[in-house]
């Protein structure tokens, strides 16, 4: 958690952006993603916001883009696995894909051919 009136961005303002993410593997409530988003942010020092849950079904990915719309800043909403792979395409920012000759980095993660 971040403390105290310094900001990374003061000393980087022209080159660096905070990302703040948190990642957990089940499937979260509006709730609970509204409350990760939450400590994303850094006590509003992060730039961007990301969160990644697990899926159970179309309506967590869904769930987690309403919410991430909702932040007030930007954001990446994923979802693990192939339940979650809806919720990688539906992202405006760094929708991560893979090629067929790289190995997966991530449960879900589409390929680009």
């Amino acid at each position: 958690m971040v403390k105290g009136p310094l900001h990374i961005s003061r000393f980087y303002r022209h080159s660096t952006r905070l990302l703040g993410s948190l990642h957990v593997t089940t499937p979260q409530s509006a709730s609970q993603i509204h409350l990760m988003l939450q400590q994303c942010d850094l006590n509003g020092y992060a730039d961007m916001l990301k969160v990644v849950t697990g899926a159970a079904n179309e309506q967590d990915c869904l769930r987690v883009h309403e919410v991430g719309a909702a932040a007030g800043k930007p954001y990446i909403g994923l979802c693990l696995g192939a339940e979650g792979a809806l919720s990688r395409v539906l992202n405006k920012r760094f929708t991560p894909v893979t090629h067929k000759l790289l190995t997966i980095a991530a449960p879900g993660e589409l390929g680009a051919i």
